[in-house]
């Protein structure tokens, strides 16, 4: 009893098997029997993909501009006063932009080029606004420097200027407001 079981399982799963090939077979035979694939499409995405590659070895040379470039925001420290570093962050910055902007101009707007350097220009911008914000940042760091060392020394004139017996003045608390209002009165 239990070898025809197994027979059965096995003529079901070959019949199961023979089914779906013959379906598949058949449904890919009515999709694809009036397409033809045009050798124009072969040339046209072989050219794009030879493209491409040139546009990503285009690219691959210019990553150690951004690279030096990052590395420079980075390094940057605005509390110490160098202007030629600055100067050189600024041209930097400048370089990476041209190469988005020499591709704007030089191929028509249509071109697909185009948008491959689109991400220089992006990160030029990022590290352009890196860059400012690291500056205003330290600017403010050293405002609050600034205000901290003056409120310090307002502190130490206030108790250098208070006679020498005398303690701060004292401020009487303000009296107590009531919190209900008081029982208006009644006619007599």
């Amino acid at each position: 009893m239990l070898a025809l079981y197994s027979r059965e399982n096995r003529f079901l799963f070959v019949y199961l098997l023979l089914a779906t090939g013959l379906l598949t077979g058949l449904t890919s035979w009515v999709l694809c029997r009036n397409h033809s694939f045009r050798t124009e499409n072969v040339g046209y995405l072989s050219d794009k993909l030879r493209r491409q590659q040139q546009l990503f070895e285009e690219q691959k040379n210019y990553l150690p501009l951004l690279d030096s470039a990052h590395h420079t925001v980075v390094a940057y420290r605005p509390e110490v006063t160098a202007v030629f570093v600055e100067a050189d962050i600024d041209n930097q910055l400048n370089d990476i932009r041209r190469l988005y902007v020499r591709r704007v101009y030089s191929t028509n707007a249509a071109d697909d080029t185009v948008r491959f350097f689109r991400a220089f220009d992006q990160a030029a911008n990022f590290y352009q606004m890196l860059y400012r914000d690291k500056k205003i940042l330290a600017t403010r760091q050293a405002n609050v420097r600034l205000l901290a060392g003056q409120l310090a020394e307002c502190k130490i004139d206030f108790q250098a200027k208070a006679p020498a017996g005398a303690s701060a003045p004292v401020v009487a608390p303000a009296a107590a407001v009531p919190l209900a209002a008081p029982p208006a009165a009644t006619p007599r």
